[in-house]
């Protein structure tokens, strides 16, 4: 005949179940907790490999990844700038739930200049539509394994302060690129509405490239 466990025996197993069960639970939040204070605090990793590929100037209003079939009525030349950079960002994008944007400016001892920013739509490209959280598909790697993406520069920009409710954070500055003959600065920035946030290493556009693309345009 099986011997039977007393109850109290069982009892006592099923206690120090339990608690061996929390102990590891909380083992595995101690671990996990620093990397998810980091994440929440400072967001995903930085990007440090942006690199330029090309410039060429384009009309704004035949430009499909901007307006997909809903074209403006009227032409807006801008500058179209390419360049590549290390990871998928529509993958990083949805990974840590950020809205990637850029900021464009004459450079200040190669870096961006908040004070003398110039029009840029704020939003970056692929071949086929705005890169954000939502994008379920993946981009395709080149020959090198680099995702290449696009931004888009006004050609003029009106001098103005810009920032919210007023309160002036950086500020416009009065430039025509067919006119002014400034190196460019610019770099991607991005973050999550819980806070995290990211940046990029700042690219420079040297004006030769960008009066050769004007050029080409008859500009």
């Amino acid at each position: 005949m099986q011997a039977v466990e007393p109850r109290a025996t069982r009892a006592v197993h099923t206690a120090s179940g339990r608690r061996l069960y929390r102990s590891a639970l909380v083992l595995v939040l101690l671990l996990l907790l620093p990397g998810c204070v980091h994440w929440l605090l400072f967001g995903g990793p930085n990007l440090h490999a942006l690199r330029l590929e090309r410039v060429e100037t384009v009309d704004l209003q035949n430009r499909p990844e901007i307006w997909g079939e809903a074209r403006p009525p009227h032409s807006r030349p801008a500058l179209m700038v390419v360049f590549s950079v290390e990871r998928d960002l529509a993958v990083f994008a949805r990974r840590f739930e950020y809205h990637i944007g850029n900021v464009a400016s004459l450079c200040r001892e190669g870096t961006v200049d908040q004070d003398r920013k110039i029009s840029s739509p704020s939003y970056i490209y692929d071949e086929l539509d705005v890169v954000d959280p939502w994008r379920r598909d993946r981009g395709t790697p080149n020959s090198e394994g680099r995702f290449t993406y696009r931004l888009f520069v006004l050609l003029s920009t009106e001098a103005k302060p810009d920032g919210p409710y007023g309160r002036p954070d950086s500020f416009f500055i009065d430039h025509d690129l067919r006119r002014d003959h400034d190196d460019l600065c610019f770099r991607l920035r991005g973050g999550a509405m819980w806070g995290g946030w990211f940046q990029s290493n700042t690219v420079t556009i040297p004006y030769p490239l960008i009066r050769a693309a004007l050029d080409r345009a008859g500009m």
